[in-house]
């Protein structure tokens, strides 16, 4: 899956400050996110305790509170609850990665599922 940080921004009432139209395709720590020519990762930065890490990151980009806005140069959202936009974020992806049956599968009409799955 791949979503521009523009979207992402609209999905959790964000403001942008960087490339809107920037394709994201994982979400991760700012400690293990990478951005190269395969993953465009984003990241959260809530504790100021993680400022070291936040400094360090590879993350594409980073969602954040607007008093943190400044100590990020790279792309970033703007929003009034880091940790609850995210959990929005992760939600849509998790909807997008496992919500689809490929289009090759071959299920039988008896099949069912177990109620814990």
């Amino acid at each position: 899956m791949q979503i521009k940080l523009s979207e992402i921004a609209k999905i959790c009432n964000g403001a942008i400050d960087g490339d809107g139209d920037l394709q994201i395709n994982r979400l991760g720590s700012l400690k293990n996110a990478k951005s190269d020519s395969t993953y465009k990762t984003l990241s959260l930065y809530t504790d100021p305790k993680q400022y070291k890490l936040l400094k360090s990151t590879k993350a594409a980009a980073v969602i954040l509170r607007e008093k943190h806005a400044e100590l990020f140069s790279g792309n970033k959202i703007i929003v009034e609850n880091p940790g609850l936009a995210f959990a929005n974020i992760t939600q849509l992806f998790i909807k997008n990665k496992f919500g689809e049956i490929h289009p090759s599968a071959i299920i039988a009409e008896s099949a069912t599922l177990h109620p814990t799955v």
